[in-house]
């Protein structure tokens, strides 16, 4: 059972000002990181999120999830990515870019590394939980673009959990792998996650999480302390 690895708070909301007030509350109550989700954000100025960004950037990982993989951005594919690069020169801890995007645009995803402490390349699937073997290929496929690969997929039923989970075994999976089904019945493979050593667990520390199935930081904290720092 590996150690060590950090517990995130996803935070959301409309306006910057809302979202970095959330977000040291989180730090505040001792969270490890906070995911901000920059795609909830209507109509925020660069200039003012870099500068409310700045002071916690080196506790945040930040993301502009697209529509396509159940993301907020009401404008376009240009400047949702204009976005995610502007917020990058605050230097944050990580930064969460799509796997589909990273792909697409090399260029912008070793800009985007550059930037910040580490790249997470990330794919969410919507409608299920595909079978292991593109599993392991989109695994795969993020860790060659990226320092850690996400792999986060919706489970319908309780067996999608196993598969999940199944990512975590071999070598190249240790400290470089967040892999989770989302959904009710994907709670259990939040939790078996943090013990097959996924480096980040993300958690909730508002009444209604910004993802289903998010377990509540208090109740992971107490439950799994021993595992998380």
């Amino acid at each position: 059972m590996q150690k060590g690895g950090k517990l995130c708070a996803t935070i959301a909301a409309s306006d910057v000002k809302t979202l970095v007030g959330e977000a040291r509350r989180a730090l505040a109550d001792g969270v490890d990181l906070v995911e901000l989700r920059l795609d909830y954000l209507h109509g925020a100025a660069e200039e003012e999120m870099v500068k409310e960004i700045s002071a916690i950037s080196e506790s945040c990982i930040v993301t502009v999830r697209s529509r396509a993989e159940g993301g907020r951005f009401r404008g376009g594919e240009r400047e949702r990515l204009q976005r995610l690069l502007a917020v990058s020169k605050v230097g944050p801890h990580y930064i969460d870019v799509e796997l589909a995007t990273a792909e697409k645009d090399h260029r912008l995803a070793h800009e985007l590394a550059r930037n910040s402490g580490g790249l997470i390349v990330s794919w969410h699937g919507m409608e299920g939980t595909p079978a292991r073997r593109e599993l392991a290929n989109l695994r795969d496929r993020a860790m060659k673009v990226g320092d850690i690969a996400k792999v986060v997929a919706t489970a319908r039923r309780l067996e999608d959990n196993g598969r999940i989970i199944s990512l975590y075994n071999g070598k190249k999976a240790k400290g470089r792998l967040i892999a989770f089904c989302t959904g009710e019945k994907g709670m259990i493979s939040r939790v078996v996650s943090m013990m097959a050593g996924s480096p980040i667990s993300y958690v909730t520390v508002a009444p209604n999480p910004v993802a289903a199935g998010q377990l509540p930081f208090r109740l992971v904290k107490e439950l799994l302390g021993p595992i998380v720092r």
